[in-house]
Parts: structure tokens; sequence; C-alpha cells
């Protein structure tokens, strides 16, 4: 391969270390752009990878199976093509049909003819490959942006879909995806915003069977609404809470009424794994002036507490895309754990702890560094549940020795105080890379990675 191959890798974790097996690359020229991963349920040792290729001048969607085996092995089958794309493919999104499901929903977008589209993949219990049934359009509002899918676990056959449309103002529009088999037709509920939006993340919170959908209006707040889906003799019914409008007065449906938005936002609870997660909270974890604040989505529609400041050393939170803050919940420690990054470029994380009223936040650990000195961009990162320890991923620019690799690291949080040990940082790509996503893989008991690298 050259260029920026799309490559994976399986970890395996030992104490505070992590063990890598050998990098493989799933994409025959290179994976540039939007490598997007999911677990499937069914088989339960493979996930789907989505991404886009450039070979030959063209930029196709394509997707390939991955199937995790022994004791650190990633494998792949030859890559499927679910575009040919008249220009570059983009605006990517995927999740799996269900938790037990053997199908996957892809949504994209072919940037010559700006139509998005949704198409069923579905991985053969036999062959483990994967097959694309028929695309259909999921809006007639070409140039949708921003997409962002969740599955609605409260019926078998039903995703909530939001994103941008650009053609409309901007406007937010939320559409349900209708699942039958391999063959998936699209529902628009008539919701647009009356203003412009962007950065969109979508949580679905199974206790109360919604939607919480977080963005950032025109006037750079960062707002919620709930949308709950009601489906009646086989029509869907979609109820929303009043997400407020930015001209008006009305402060109530606003999680930060300054800054600039970017944010990222998690739903967990008592068991957040498995074949049935219990989500208990919704939080949102996002920057403004420069510092890293939370707030907590539960139990009522539209009701928040206030902004909930973390605290961090004097140095201020770097914002943007490539450097925006990421969370994950701890359920042997019953914590939060925050990574973010410095202006200065280091990487560092934190604790939290729920208060007892479940809606404020507290009882901090000590504030440790995973990476410094370093630029740290592009956090992702998974819990690993067998062994109570969580995974990060991040891509380093700091020394010319690591020049943008891509570098994982495990750590492990102490359930007394809430501190975290991190192991010593691993490098991972062999060359620069950028896009790094992980998840873990509860049968095989391993972390999977998976980033661009320009080698």
């Amino acid at each position: 391969a050259t260029g920026n191959p799309g490559q994976a890798i399986v970890g395996v974790i030992t104490g505070n270390s992590i063990a890598f097996g050998t990098a493989v690359t799933y994409s025959g020229s290179y994976a540039s752009w939007a490598n997007k991963i999911t677990h499937i349920g069914n088989p339960a040792n493979k996930f789907v990878i989505v991404y886009r290729e450039i070979t030959n001048n063209s930029n196709d969607g394509m997707a390939v199976v991955a199937t995790v085996s022994g004791t650190n092995t990633i494998s792949f089958l030859s890559p499927v093509q679910f575009l040919n794309a008249s220009s570059q493919a983009e605006n990517f999104c995927i999740t799996n049909c269900g938790y037990s499901s053997q199908d996957v929903l892809v949504l994209y977008q072919d940037g010559g003819n700006v139509v998005p589209y949704g198409r069923i993949g579905r991985v053969d219990a036999n062959s483990g490959q994967i097959s694309f049934n028929t695309e259909t359009a999921y809006t007639t509002q070409n140039n949708a942006v921003g997409t962002k899918i969740v599955w609605d676990h409260s019926h078998t056959n039903r995703a909530i879909i939001a994103f941008r449309a650009q053609q409309n103002n901007s406007y937010l529009q939320v559409v349900v995806a209708n699942v039958a088999g391999t063959s998936v037709s699209f529902y628009d509920t008539g919701y647009y915003t009356n203003y412009s939006v962007d950065n969109i993340s979508l949580v679905y919170d199974n206790r109360r069977n919604r939607t919480s959908i977080f963005y950032r209006d025109n006037a750079n707040k960062l707002r919620l609404f709930s949308a709950t889906l009601y489906v009646v003799s086989g029509t869907n019914y979609v109820v929303y809470d009043n997400p407020g409008d930015p001209s008006s007065s009305d402060t109530i449906p606003y999680i930060e009424s300054s800054g600039n938005g970017d944010h990222t936002a998690i739903a967990f609870g008592d068991s957040i794994s498995g074949s049935n997660p219990d989500v208990d909270k919704v939080l949102c974890v996002y920057t403004v002036s420069n510092a890293l604040k939370a707030k907590v989505v539960q139990p009522a529609d539209r009701f928040v507490k206030q902004p909930l400041t973390f605290p961090i050393a004097s140095t201020s939170i770097s914002g943007g895309n490539t450097s925006s803050p990421m969370v994950m919940y701890d359920p042997n420690a019953d914590r939060l754990i925050y990574a973010y990054v410095f202006t200065n470029g280091y990487g560092y994380a934190r604790t939290a702890k729920f208060g007892t009223d479940n809606l404020t936040i507290g009882n901090y650990g000590t504030e440790v560094s995973f990476e410094s000195p370093g630029t740290v961009q592009y956090i992702s990162g998974c819990y690993v549940t067998h062994r109570n320890q969580f995974f990060l991923i991040y891509r380093d620019n700091g020394s010319s020795s690591t020049a943008g690799r891509i570098t994982g690291v495990v750590g492990t949080v102490n359930t007394g105080n809430g501190d975290i040990t991190f192991g010593s940082p691993k490098l991972i790509s062999n060359g620069a890379g950028s896009y790094p996503d992980c998840c873990y893989d509860p049968v095989n008991k391993k972390v999977v990675a998976v980033w661009s690298d320009a080698q």
C-alpha cells in the first residue's frame, strides 16, 4: 500500500502496559479520511470498518470486515465497495442494527451529486463477508453535513439520524431510519430548527427510550433537546421537547450560553456493555473560554444542572476539532475519566465522581499527565472491562522521534481516591498517522485500534 494506508491493530493489556500485535493494512490504497468502526453482535468476534479509499483518482466508499482471533491477531477480508463516488465520498456514519444483529446501517454522501444515502450491510454468518443492498437517499435536502446516527433500542428496527441541512439554511433536521431485513427506508419527521447549527452529537438513553441531541447554534450556544420515538401500527411519531430560539430570552435549553461549543457526550449507567446496557445518565463535556466543563442531563427533559467547571491546572485547555476533550465511564471505580489537551500540547487526564444526587460532580482525582512533553491530538479511548482499566489512543506530534505517530497508553483508576496510574506510552504506527479510533472486543478481551497511516 502507498500513501496513507488504513491500518488496524489488536492490543492485549497486562498490568499497566499494552502489547500490540502486528499492524495490518485493510485498504487496497489508503484510507485518507473518516475511518469509522463498529462491533457487530453476530458473529460476535467481528467488526466493520468504513472508510474513503483513494485509488487512481477515485474517492470511493469502502467497507471491510475484521476478525479478531488468537492472542492479538486481526485479519481482514477483501474490501467491499458500497459507493462508486463521482467525487469524494464523505460524511460517513455507521451503527450496528441492534445488540445481536449481523447488519450495519451506513450513511454517506457522494461529494459529486451531494446526495445523502443510507444502505444496509449484512455480514454473512458463514463466509464473514459483507454485502450491501440498494442505497436510498435519507433526505431530499442535498448536502447533509455533520450527520450523526444512533440506534433506537426501544424498537427492533429504528434509528435516529440528525444532520445540518446545508440546502435549508443549515437548519438541524431529524430523520428516522426504518430497517426491514436488508432494506432501509427513511421518514422525514418534519422537524427543523429555525436557525443554523453545527457540531451535532447524539446519545441514546435506553432507560427513558429517548435520544438526546446536542448541537451548537448560530450564536455559539451549546444546546440540547430530546426526541422520543413512538411507532403505532407501523407509523413513526417523534415527540420533541422545545429546543428554544437563540434570538429569544429563553435560556432553559442552553447547556452553555457562550463559548465555542466543542463537546462530546456519553451515556452510561449500571451496565454500559453487553446485550442490554442500562443507561442511567447522559453527560455532556465541553470547552468554553479555554476551560473544561461538564453537565448532567438527567432525569427530566431539558433539565440540566448549572455548569460544573472541571478543575484543571492553570494552563488553558486547547479547543478545536483535533484536541477536543473525551470522556468515558469506569464502572469498577464508579468514576468518570476525562482526557484533554492543554494549549501547550500536553495530554492530561483526571477522574471525577457523581454526588449522591446523581446530578453534581466532585471528589476529583489528581490531574495526571499521560503525554509530556508532546503535542497530543485526536484523543479517543475505550474501557477494558475484563481488566478494569482503560486505553487511550492519540496522535503525538511532540519530538522528532514521534513525528505524529499514533500512540497508545493504558490507565488504571484507584477505586479509593480516584487517582490514575498510567503505563508508558507505546508507539503504535510506523509513521505519522491521523484519525485514530479504538473499541473493546468483549469476546476476545482485546482492544482494536484503527487509524490512517502515512507509511
